[in-house]
This record gives C-alpha cells, sequence and structure tokens, in this order.
C-alpha cells in the first residue's frame, strides 16, 4: 500500500496554469537552478505509429517478421530481439534481458528501447530512430502499403537520482499541501496546434504532449516521462505525410526547451 505520506497530484486546468504561474516567476529568482542538461538523464525512448485496422498485417505478420529480423542490415536482428511473442493477430519481438521490445499488431507498431548504460549496445539516439523510419515506417508501412495512418508517437523517459535535486522538487511543488511529502505521482497534457492546420481548411492535425513526474515514496529516483504525439485528421494515406522526421524534430525541440524549465528547483543550502 502508498505511504500515507503519498500525494497524487491530478493536474486539472487550474493546477496546469498554477504551474505555468509558478515557473515563471520562480524563474525570476537568482537563486533558480534552471539549466540542465536532460539528455544525460535520459533512460529510455518509445517510438509508434497508429493506423487504421488493417488486415493486411493480420495475413502478412509472420512475412512481416522474417523481413524485420533477417532483412540484410536490419537493426531489429535476433541478437537484438531473441525471442518472438505470439498472440492473436500480434507478434513481438522481445528481449527478456533489456525489456526492449517491437510490438506489431493490425493498428500499431510500437518499438520500446532502452538506451542508459548500454555498454553491450552503444548506438546513438539518430541511429536508433533512424532504424525506426527504415524499418518500420518506410519497410512496413511503405512496402505493404498500409494507409489510414492517425498517430505518430515519440515518448522519451528520464530519470533524476540525486537527492539534494529530487527533495528540492517535491519540495517547492508541494510543500504548501503537505511539507513531510516524500513523493509525487503528477500527470497533465497539453495539445499544440500546428501551424499548417490553423492555415489549411479541413485540416484539423495538432500535437499532444502528455507529461508525468514520479517518484514513489520506496523510491530514490524521480522519473519522467514526456509522450510527443501527433495526430493527423483527416487521417493519411501515404507514408510520406507522416513526415516522420518533422515530427521528430519537434518532439526533440520541445524536450530542450520546454522541459528544463519545469524541472527548476530552488537552491538550499543542505544542512
Amino acid at each position: 500500500a502508498a505511504s500515507a505520506a503519498q500525494t497524487k497530484l491530478r493536474a486539472t486546468e487550474g493546477a496546469q496554469l498554477r504551474l505555468k504561474t509558478y515557473v515563471r516567476r520562480k524563474s525570476t529568482k537568482s537563486n533558480k537552478e534552471n539549466t540542465m542538461d536532460i539528455a544525460e538523464h535520459l533512460i529510455s525512448i518509445s517510438l509508434g505509429v497508429r493506423f487504421r485496422a488493417n488486415f493486411i498485417i493480420d495475413d502478412e505478420l509472420g512475412a512481416i517478421v522474417d523481413h524485420l529480423l533477417y532483412q540484410k542490415g536490419s537493426f531489429f536482428t535476433p541478437e537484438r530481439f531473441p525471442k518472438v511473442r505470439n498472440k492473436l493477430n500480434e507478434k513481438a519481438l522481445i528481449n527478456d534481458q533489456t525489456n526492449d521490445y517491437l510490438l506489431i499488431n493490425n493498428s500499431n507498431i510500437i518499438l520500446n528501447y532502452g538506451v542508459a548504460n548500454r555498454l553491450d549496445d552503444p548506438i546513438s539516439i539518430e541511429y536508433l530512430i533512424g532504424a525506426f523510419e527504415e524499418g518500420v515506417i518506410e519497410g512496413v508501412l511503405g512496402e505493404y502499403k498500409i494507409s489510414q495512418m492517425n498517430r505518430l508517437g515519440y515518448i522519451r523517459r528520464y530519470s533524476f537520482s540525486e537527492a539534494a535535486f529530487v527533495r528540492n522538487f517535491i519540495g517547492d511543488r508541494i510543500s504548501i499541501v503537505d511539507p513531510e511529502a516524500d513523493s509525487l505521482n503528477l500527470t497533465y497534457s497539453k495539445r499544440l496546434p500546428l501551424t499548417e492546420a490553423l492555415a489549411r481548411k479541413s485540416v484539423n492535425d495538432y500535437s499532444n504532449v502528455i507529461l508525468n513526474f514520479n517518484k514513489p515514496p520506496e523510491a530514490d529516483s524521480l522519473t519522467l516521462s514526456v509522450d510527443y504525439q501527433r495526430y493527423f485528421d483527416p487521417f493519411v494515406e501515404y507514408v510520406d505525410q507522416l513526415r516522420f522526421e518533422e515530427f521528430i524534430s519537434d518532439a526533440h525541440k520541445y524536450n530542450e526547451n520546454r522541459i528544463p524549465p519545469l524541472l527548476a528547483v530552488e537552491s538550499k543550502n543542505e544542512s
């Protein structure tokens, strides 16, 4: 059971506004620590694409998996994903040791991959994203002519373990609620209209960001998940209409520019 000290905050619109106001107000103080290279704290990423239920994938699941595993130069090798899990209308390439997986069904393809302390497989984020674009976006969606795609997703997960930072982060946010609280679970989302959607008639594409800050009472570290999504309305018919590289660039800019100010804490002298 969760500790009595645990405080779960469900952010409403009002709570989001208060958090933004708090960050803006505090950022003017000279004792504010507001610079952080969040890339140093990245532990895993997920990449995904969603589309209308497509029965071509049901019929070709075996061929798709073989293509991903054994095509020359493929990232999705049996060495990285030694097991294949089979379910009805779904297959997953998995690695039980690292918790990496590639999930494929008739409406989603999702890659989850750990990037922290990977001495066994020291690849760059750029290489990993390129492998997903080549193997999944172009190699599966393009080759099998999957259409009616309605969402892209890119999750970056961070972990912060420095004790003073974690303590101050929690204290800054919820000390007025409970000065003794040592845990936090805060989730909120924000919709980001796209300029093109505003300018073009009948195009209602938009981005959506879901952020989760979590520090359970039994944990020493604070984790942050930034789920950057792009919705297409109407659905897109061809993979080039996804503009995948542009989507990834926008997600990176959001993480680099918008996340560090949310992590800013008051500098406090530790006794």
